[in-house]
């Protein structure tokens, strides 16, 4: 006798589409839940079964947004700590220029999301053609003041610069906040040469601090963030639109002193951490600013949390191909 096996398939619903590689998303995708008070959408997690990147569904609205969260009181329009910032900014640049093809004088970099300017600044000191695209016009000031000028107050999709004219652009903490990542990455290389690099720091969706912390992480404490990508996702997105990835590391400072449980998180944003009107005399804090004011045990940290891939951050370096 033939013995007929049944197969019941739960009818789902459609959810959204990756903004990465466009499949399909459903309730079986979802990751977290998430509500915010003051906002009456849902910040709802889903992870991409192909590509791995985590979005938010529905995409929020980015006029509400900048209304609720981008104001001049943002974190990362605060007054850093020139000392702590050029620390970490002199890491990156020194993994960016190991890869020019050229002179480092007279070399242009732009940076997309410069805040209040100190990377550019850095870059500057080192012998850099500085420009800079920042959306805050309160934080377009302070930076041009550091720089002598040089920023424009403007979202990517709208800023014109000619095609081709930059050697290097750099993103800090802005993929994240981007509804359309696949469209940014492609206006960015319309300004880049080829052979030229693209450098990104944005968060990781592989690190310990989420892992351990899953709700409490940090980086979802605040409905900014849209996507949240991890290094699987970020190389469909670099590689679909015509880079090679030659430097991938895990960076930022890890979660420390906490367990899953507690309700309250450590602040890992690096603004914060690197604000000089920071008062908190806390213990997680105060061994973070002492690590981050100390170039030689910084770096010293910055290796072992790569080498162990710990950081809440992923910091990447591509070529722009042919």
């Amino acid at each position: 006798m033939a013995i007929h096996t049944f197969e019941y398939w739960k009818e789902t619903t459609i959810m959204a589409e990756c903004v990465v590689c466009g499949s399909e998303l459903n309730e079986l995708n979802l990751l977290i839940k998430r509500r915010f008070p003051g906002y009456d959408k849902a910040f709802d997690l889903y992870k991409c079964p192909l590509c791995e990147m985590v979005q938010t569904v529905p995409k929020p609205d980015m006029t509400e947004l900048i209304k609720k969260e981008y104001t001049d009181n943002y974190a990362a329009y605060r007054d850093p700590d020139l000392k702590k910032t050029g620390i970490s900014a002199e890491r990156k640049l020194r993994k960016i220029e190991k890869h020019l093809t050229r002179q480092l004088k007279g070399t242009r970099i732009l940076d997309i999301g410069c805040s209040s300017g100190w990377f550019l600044k850095r870059a500057q000191d080192r012998g850099f053609e500085v420009a800079g695209i920042e959306m805050n016009a309160y934080a377009v000031k302070k930076s041009n003041e550091l720089l002598g000028g040089g920023v424009i107050c403007s979202l990517l999709e709208e800023a014109e610069y000619e095609p081709e004219s930059f050697d290097v652009i750099y993103s800090s903490a802005v993929l994240e906040h981007v509804s359309d990542p696949v469209g940014f990455v492609r206006r960015a290389s319309t300004f880049l040469k080829v052979d030229g690099l693209l450098a990104i720091s944005t968060v990781n969706m592989d690190s310990v601090a989420w892992r351990r912390l899953g709700g409490n992480w940090t980086q979802l404490q605040v409905p900014d963030h849209i996507v949240f990508p991890n290094p699987r996702s970020l190389r469909h997105l670099l590689v679909e639109q015509g880079f090679d990835l030659i430097e991938f590391h895990s960076t930022g400072m890890p979660s420390i002193g906490l367990r899953s449980r507690r309700k309250e998180c450590v602040d890992q944003n690096i603004n914060r951490i690197n604000s000089s009107s920071h008062t908190s005399r806390t213990w997680p804090w105060s061994i973070k600013h002492w690590v981050l004011s100390r170039s030689l045990i910084s770096n010293i940290a910055a290796m072992i949390i790569d080498r162990f891939n710990l950081g809440d951050t992923i910091y990447l370096v591509a070529r722009k191909k042919p």
